[in-house]
């Protein structure tokens, strides 16, 4: 429990950073439509280049925050989320630690990352 806590929390805080980086950054409308939408996969690795499961992955931009789990080899997918600029936000366990991504650009169609945490 105090694991979902702490983790709403830094998603909330993340949250906050990019809307206020990305209205310091908005000098010209946007290009994207409302409707352009993105995919993100990627994994979730350890410094040895294993697959993580059962890591929480969120992507938080626009007032909004989309959120997953990895799966047993670390992958994760994020499908049909809109085009933009997110702060990703990795978090596993103490072991591992958390990782946070500012100011990632999401372009419409398809996207590849790969995370590695401590």
């Amino acid at each position: 429990m105090k694991r979902v806590i702490i983790i709403l929390a830094a998603v909330l805080i993340i949250s906050g950073c990019v809307q206020t980086q990305t209205d310091e950054k908005a000098e010209a409308p946007s290009k994207l439509s409302r409707t352009e939408t993105s995919t993100l996969s990627g994994y979730v690795t350890d410094s040895n280049g294993n697959g993580i499961g059962d890591a929480f992955v969120a992507l938080a931009g626009g007032g909004k925050v989309f959120n997953t789990t990895t799966e047993n080899d670390g992958s994760f997918l994020f499908q049909n989320i809109p085009s933009g600029r997110y702060a990703v936000l990795t978090v596993y366990s103490k072991l591992h630690g958390m990782k946070n991504i500012n100011d990632f650009v999401l372009p419409e169609g398809e996207r590849r990352i790969n995370i590695t945490l401590p």
